[in-house]
C-alpha cells in the first residue's frame, strides 16, 4: 500500500507505479511538439470559484498583478517581451468570430517560460503549448507558476507555452458579468451561505434559482465568441492529455461519468492514514475507524458548529465548508490532505482558526482598491459557467430532471451533492456559440501516438482508458496514485516516462 500522503516529505517518487499500455506500434513520424494538459477544477458556489482561481494560477504573485497586459500590443504574429521574472508574453490578435470577421478581434493573452538552449540551433525542439483546461483556468497563471517545473519533466530544449482561453483572465474580452470587482464579491458572499442540494427540502429549487439569476446576468451582460475546436490532430506533434473526461458526457451536458473513482480515493486517504501511524493527525487502527472519526467531526459541525472569533476575524465553521474542502484536497492530495488532517483535528478540539487559516484567501471578501483600476479577471464563476453551457449541445432540463440527476450521481459518490451543481450552472442560459462540434469523437491517424495520462484514483477525470480507443494507436500512461496527475509533475523527475515521451527519436 503507497503511503506517501502522510509523509513528511509528501511528493515521493511514484515513477514504479507507472504502467503503460500501447494500443499499436508507434508511428515516428516527428513534427513540431504540443501537449495540452487538461483537468477540471470544479466545486460549489462561492468557494468552488475561489478553490478554482487557486488550482489554476488565475493570480499567482505580485509580478504578474505589476505586469500591464493593456501595453502588449495584439498582433497576428507572435512578439514575445519580458514579462514578469524569467517570462515572455505576448497577445495574439485573432477574430473575435471566425465567422464574421466584421465583428471584431480578440486578443489572446500567451506566456512563455524559454527554452534554455539557441532557438536557432539543432538542440531546440520547438515550443510545447499547455492547455489549461478547466474550464475557465489560466493557462499564463499555470505556466508562470509550473513552467519550470513543466520543462524540467520534458527537457530545456522545448519552450513551455500556455494561453489564457477566449473569456478567461488576460485574453480580451472577458466574460465580463460584473462591472466591478467589488460588486463580485457582493454576490459571491450574498450566496456563500446558499445550501448545498440536499440540505433541505427547499435547497434544489433555491439553487436553480440562483443558477438562473446569475445566467440571466450574463445573457444581459457577456458578451462571448463561439469557442472553436480544432480537430486537426493530425498537424499536432505530440500531445499528451492529463485529466481525461468522457468527450460525449461533457458536450451533451451531463457531467455524470466524472465521480467514478472519487469515494475510492477518500477510501485511500483513510487507508493510508491509518498506515501512517503518527504521521496522520487523525490516525486510528484501520481505516474504517479514520472514516468513522472523519464523519463524527462532520456530524458535530451538524450539531454545533464551530465559531472563529480573534483579532477581527469571526465567522462560523459549518459541515458544508469541511465537505467542500474535503473535495478539494483530493484533487492534490499530495500536497494539502496531511496539513488537512491537522486542521481537522483542530475542528475536532473546538479550534475553528486552522480551518480558517487553511481557506483564507479562498472566500471571498469585501476590499475596495480604490486607488488604480485593474481589468477584472475571471477563470472561474460566470467564465466557466459560460463557456460550460455554450459547449453543451442540450440544457433543457427542470425540476425534476435535476433531483433525478442528483440521486444518480450520489448512488456513485458522497460528493454528488457538490458535483450536481456544474450542471445546474447552466439552468436558464441564452448564450450559444454560432458554431456547435457535433462529433464524432474518432480520430483515426496521428502523426504520432497521443500519451494520456490516467491515475487509479483519479477525483474526477477518469476517462482516458475510454477516450484512448477513439484514437487510434494513442497510449495510456496510467499511474497508480490518487488525485490529478499533472499535480505531481516535479514528482516524477527525471525519469519521468512523459520526458521520454517528449526525448524520443522519431
Amino acid at each position: 500500500m503507497d503511503k506517501r500522503l502522510f509523509e513528511s516529505k509528501s511528493e515521493a517518487d511514484p515513477s514504479s507505479y507507472i504502467s503503460t499500455r500501447s494500443r499499436r506500434s508507434q508511428n515516428r513520424r516527428l513534427l513540431v511538439c504540443t501537449a495540452v494538459a487538461a483537468a477540471l477544477y470544479l466545486l460549489s458556489g462561492a468557494v468552488r470559484d475561489r478553490f478554482d482561481r487557486a488550482d489554476n494560477f488565475v493570480t499567482n504573485s505580485a509580478d504578474e498583478a505589476l505586469f500591464d497586459w493593456d501595453k502588449i500590443k495584439p498582433t497576428k504574429d507572435l512578439k514575445w517581451l519580458p514579462c514578469y521574472k524569467g517570462f515572455e508574453c505576448a497577445r495574439l490578435k485573432v477574430p473575435l468570430d471566425y465567422h464574421d470577421h466584421g465583428a471584431g478581434d480578440a486578443a489572446i493573452a500567451m506566456i512563455k517560460y524559454p527554452a534554455k538552449v539557441d532557438t536557432k540551433g539543432d538542440k531546440y525542439k520547438g515550443p510545447i503549448l499547455f492547455n489549461p483546461g478547466g474550464p475557465g483556468g489560466s493557462g499564463v497563471g499555470l505556466i508562470s507558476n509550473l513552467g519550470p517545473i513543466f520543462q524540467t519533466v520534458v527537457g530545456n530544449e522545448f519552450d513551455i507555452i500556455g494561453f489564457d482561453p477566449r473569456g478567461v483572465g488576460h485574453t480580451t474580452p472577458v466574460v465580463d458579468v460584473f462591472p466591478f470587482p467589488l460588486e463580485r464579491e457582493s454576490y459571491a458572499l450574498r450566496y456563500l451561505d446558499a445550501p448545498l442540494i440536499n440540505q433541505t427540502s427547499t435547497a434544489l429549487s433555491e439553487v436553480m434559482s440562483r443558477a438562473k439569476l446569475l445566467n440571466q446576468l450574463i445573457g444581459d451582460r457577456a458578451n462571448l465568441a463561439a469557442q472553436y475546436i480544432n480537430t486537426a490532430v493530425e498537424h499536432v506533434g505530440r500531445l499528451v492529455v492529463d485529466g481525461v473526461v468522457d468527450a460525449e458526457d461533457y458536450y451533451a451536458g451531463l457531467w455524470s461519468t466524472n465521480l467514478r473513482n472519487t469515494d475510492r480515493g477518500l477510501r485511500l486517504v483513510f487507508q493510508q492514514c491509518a498506515d501512517s501511524g503518527k504521521e496522520c493527525a487523525l490516525n486510528e487502527p484501520s481505516a474504517e475507524e479514520v472514516e468513522a472519526r472523519y464523519f463524527k467531526i462532520l456530524d458535530s459541525l451538524d450539531a454545533s458548529p464551530v465559531t472563529v472569533h480573534s483579532d477581527g476575524i469571526s465567522g462560523i465553521i459549518l459541515r458544508k465548508y469541511v465537505h467542500v474542502v474535503m473535495f478539494s484536497s483530493l484533487y492534490s492530495p499530495y500536497r494539502t490532505m496531511k496539513v488537512f488532517f491537522e486542521v481537522l483535528k483542530a475542528l475536532e478540539e473546538g479550534d475553528g482558526m486552522p480551518f480558517y487559516v487553511f481557506v483564507a484567501g479562498l472566500l471571498p471578501s469585501l476590499s475596495c482598491d480604490c486607488g488604480s483600476k485593474p481589468r477584472p479577471r475571471t477563470g472561474g464563476g460566470e467564465g466557466q459557467s459560460a463557456i460550460i453551457c455554450s459547449d453543451a449541445h442540450s440544457l433543457d432540463f427542470d425540476h425534476k430532471a435535476m433531483q433525478k440527476h442528483f440521486e444518480q450521481l450520489s448512488k456513485v459518490s458522497i460528493f454528488g451533492d457538490i458535483w450536481s451543481e456544474i450542471r445546474m450552472s447552466c439552468i436558464n442560459s441564452k448564450v450559444r456559440p454560432k458554431w456547435e462540434w457535433h462529433g464524432p469523437v474518432v480520430v483515426n491517424q496521428t502523426s504520432f501516438p497521443v500519451l494520456m495520462i490516467d491515475n487509479t484514483e483519479d477525483p474526477v477525470t477518469p476517462d482516458a482508458q475510454k477516450m484512448s480507443k477513439a484514437i487510434n494507436g494513442s497510449v495510456v500512461l496510467t499511474q497508480k496514485s490518487a488525485g490529478l496527475l499533472m499535480k505531481l509533475c516535479a514528482a516524477l523527475l527525471p525519469r519521468s516516462l512523459v520526458l521520454v515521451y517528449f526525448q524520443s527519436h522519431p
